[in-house]
C-alpha cells in the first residue's frame, strides 16, 4: 500500500500544488513530535523558533491575539508563545556573542498572514491581523542586527486565501497543524488539534512551499500601529 500511495503521488498533477514535484514524496525524513491542542502545539512552536540558527518562515490564515506584551496572562496566549520563541532566539544570540562565538546574524524571520481577495469589502481584515501581529512585535523590541524580522500579508490565487499553518526553521525544520494562533485557540482552552514536527526532505518541500507563499504575498514594511 505504501508502494501504491508513494507512486500514485509522483503521478498526481501537482501543477497547481505549492510543494514542487520533486519535493512531493520523500523518505529521507524523521518524526520529531506529535503535538494535539494548543497547550502543546504553540509551546512547541516558540521553542522551534528559538532553536533557529540562520532562518524562520511561518504563515498563518489567522493572526488574533490577546495579549500584546508581556503582561498578565500573555502565557495563555498562543500568539504570545510564538512570539516568545523571538524573545528567546534574540537572547540565545546574544549570549553567544558575549561568548566569542560567532552566530550567523541577523536571523531573518518571515511571518505572512492570510488576506482577502483582490478588491473584497473586507480588506481591512487582512490590515487589522498584520496591525496586530507588528504592534505586538514593536512591544518586543527586538534588536534587528541578531533578529531581523518581516511581515506580509498573502492570498492564494482564486479563491484568495490560504489556510495553512506552517513553520520552517533553517529550511529543513518543520511543523504543520490545523491551528491558528487565536482567541478561541488559547492554552487553557483551545479546539481539538494536532500539529506534526519534523525534519529532512519534507521540511524542504514546505520551505520551497513557503516561497510560493512568500511571492503572492506584499511585504508590510509601515503600519499605523494605533
Amino acid at each position: 500500500m505504501g508502494a501504491a500511495v508513494f507512486r500514485a503521488a509522483f503521478d498526481a498533477n501537482v501543477g497547481l500544488g505549492t510543494v514542487p514535484a520533486a519535493h512531493l514524496a520523500s523518505t529521507r525524513n524523521a518524526v520529531d513530535g506529535i503535538h494535539v491542542d494548543a497547550k502543546e502545539i504553540f509551546p512547541a512552536m516558540g521553542a522551534l523558533i528559538a532553536s533557529a540558527k540562520r532562518e524562520v518562515v511561518f504563515e498563518s490564515f489567522e493572526w488574533d491575539p490577546a495579549s500584546f506584551s508581556k503582561t498578565g496572562h500573555w502565557k495563555n496566549d498562543p500568539t504570545m508563545q510564538i512570539l516568545d520563541g523571538l524573545t528567546r532566539l534574540e537572547s540565545r544570540l546574544r549570549e553567544e556573542r558575549a561568548r566569542g562565538e560567532t552566530p550567523s546574524v541577523p536571523v531573518k524571520v518571515y511571518f505572512t498572514i492570510d488576506g482577502p481577495a483582490r478588491g473584497a469589502a473586507d480588506g481591512n481584515w487582512a490590515v487589522d491581523k498584520v496591525r496586530n501581529l507588528c504592534r505586538q512585535l514593536d512591544g518586543l523590541k527586538l534588536d534587528p542586527s541578531l533578529v531581523e524580522v518581516h511581515v506580509a500579508v498573502h492570498e492564494r490565487k482564486v479563491w484568495g486565501a490560504s489556510h495553512s499553518k506552517l513553520l520552517v526553521v533553517d529550511g529543513y525544520r518543520a511543523m504543520t497543524t490545523g491551528a491558528n494562533p487565536q482567541r478561541f485557540n488559547t492554552l487553557s482552552s483551545s479546539w481539538h488539534d494536532t500539529a506534526f514536527s519534523f525534519r529532512g526532505e519534507a521540511g524542504v518541500g514546505l520551505r520551497r512551499s513557503f516561497d510560493v507563499t512568500w511571492s503572492e504575498s506584499q511585504e508590510i514594511t509601515s503600519i499605523d500601529l494605533s
